[in-house]
């Protein structure tokens, strides 16, 4: 008994969602984000991090781009954007020392990840997400109503 609760605080806990373009006779769909600059997503936490991950087609399928959402918790919705300049390679939820341009013509996926560790309930509800040209650039991935 001891050894099962030892290995099930081990174990990493995690969820992940993703929307994925599916592929054809003639291969894969892409999304084409290029004439945009973010991604704006709509949505109602419950006060803990998530990730939004972003993958190409890259040298690596392990590869993912990556940037974090802080929500807020409590009733209300909020609207995050996150440029696309502050995604970050990553492999194997590793950073990468060397960093490559995101290549937004070529979008395979974009997904959503809780990976924090801790067990219980989640709540994380989501309006929408969009390819967005923020005329502004938001730093440090800002989770408040943009000053436009």
């Amino acid at each position: 008994e001891r050894e099962r609760e030892r290995a099930r605080r081990l174990t990493p806990t995690f969820c992940s969602l993703a929307l994925l373009r599916q592929g054809t006779l003639f291969g894969k769909h892409r999304w084409d984000l290029s004439h945009y600059n973010g991604l704006e997503f709509v949505l109602r936490g419950d006060g803990r991090t998530y990730v939004a991950n972003l993958q190409t087609d890259g040298l690596q399928t392990d590869d993912l781009f990556q940037a974090f959402i802080y929500t807020r918790g409590g009733p209300h919705w909020q609207r995050v954007q996150i440029p696309f300049a502050d995604f970050l390679l990553t492999n194997m939820g590793y950073v990468q020392n060397e960093q490559i341009m995101l290549n937004t013509k070529a979008i395979t996926s974009i997904g959503l990840l809780l990976a924090d560790k801790v067990d219980g309930d989640f709540s994380l509800e989501l309006a929408c997400i969009r390819a967005v040209n923020m005329r502004k650039l938001l730093s440090n991935m800002s989770v408040d109503e943009p000053t436009l």
